[in-house]
């Protein structure tokens, strides 16, 4: 596999600002909506179904339904939820008065659920994927709902399992109808060890906002949160939140490389090439007994797992980079998108063969 750099000072510029607009707009949106929830809508031409998610009476609710379906269909289950929540909560309150519970039966009979398109009611006879529109209104009682049709949405979000001081943090990120490069980052850390399970007030303190954190030697012992807020060119879609599962390590000090880096501090010219060579076991060599106590005794464990490889090699590496024989769940899951953005601000692009 080869990747290569493309460093573009002004692209890298025009993308920071669209994010700072899209952060300006979204928060002016959120100003004028705030009163409205959302009701996100995922509807893809190639699937024959698609998806409601909406908060209704303090839980969420998820409908999967045919795109070919009646919009009427799906208004009046929306409807018979209601009417069914409200008589569960009236068989759990026994002392209720007959007369309490017949006003509140003819209530429920008959709750207005409508979506509107432009001020206008949408027909019931519509098909689902042509009345799902992107901007529509969905009225659930007193309650009103904004439409946001396939907005940016992460499919996969995870932080690292051990995160060391010193090298860079990046989240596993897999997004639909987005653009990594408009995602909005925010990283935190705890105030102090375990102010977060303490439940102290401000237990979090804001520590970068680039997709990329590399944590110091002051935050060993420290949980990190990110909050990730995937975007587009034109919109951000609902937030992320992410909490490492264990706290910042201590890194193992001084690397071989550090040592290299010392005599690689200027860049070479057109007609000069530096090459070093790295190799990164895969599990099914690292793992055995026999790696572990024969062949590989001198090297503590958790540095023969490959993630750890992966971690070092993003603070080790910039520039091309040529692989071999390398498995695709590594090139998927290496975030290699997160190099360029720790060590060179530029953009990555690659293949495979």
């Amino acid at each position: 596999m080869l990747i290569r750099t493309i460093f573009s000072r002004p692209y890298l510029r025009y993308v920071l600002l669209q994010k700072r607009i899209l952060v300006d707009d979204n928060i002016l949106i959120r100003h004028f909506c705030s009163r409205m929830d959302r009701a996100v809508v995922r509807c893809v031409p190639s699937e024959p179904k698609l998806t409601i998610s909406f908060s209704l009476a303090g839980s969420s609710r998820h409908m999967l339904r045919e795109q070919t379906e009646e919009l009427g269909k799906v208004l009046a289950r929306i409807s018979n939820s209601i009417i069914k929540a409200q008589s569960k909560g009236k068989k759990s309150k026994k002392s209720k008065s007959a007369s309490e519970s017949a006003s509140a039966s003819r209530d429920a009979a008959d709750p207005v659920v409508r979506l509107y398109f432009n001020g206008d009611v949408v027909a019931e006879d519509a098909l689902n994927r042509d009345a799902w529109q992107d901007g529509a209104v969905l009225q659930v009682g007193d309650a009103k709902y904004k439409v946001e049709r396939n907005p940016p949405t992460f499919t996969t979000a995870q932080l690292p399992a051990s995160v060391l001081a010193g090298f860079p943090v990046c989240p596993k990120l897999e997004m639909e109808f987005g653009d990594l490069r408009f995602c909005v980052f925010k990283w935190y850390k705890e105030s102090s060890p375990n102010a977060r399970t303490r439940g102290e007030e401000d237990s979090w303190v804001e520590a970068g906002s680039d997709r990329v954190f590399t944590p110091s030697n002051t935050d060993v012992g420290l949980r990190l949160k990110l909050k990730c807020m995937p975007g587009s060119e034109s919109r951000l879609g609902l937030p992320v939140e992410l909490v490492t599962s264990s706290s910042v390590e201590a890194g193992p000090g001084v690397c071989t490389f550090d040592n290299r880096h010392l005599y690689t501090r200027k860049v070479t010219n057109e007609s000069t090439t530096r090459v070093v060579t790295y190799n990164i076991l895969a599990d099914i060599y690292s793992q055995t007994e026999l790696s572990k106590t024969v062949l590989y005794p001198y090297c503590a464990p958790m540095h023969l797992n490959w993630t750890t490889g992966k971690t070092s090699s993003r603070r080790s590496f910039q520039g091309i980079m040529l692989t071999s024989s390398v498995s695709r769940r590594w090139i998927k899951e290496s975030s290699v998108i997160a190099w360029h953005l720790h060590l060179t601000r530029s953009a990555w692009t690659g293949c495979s063969k």
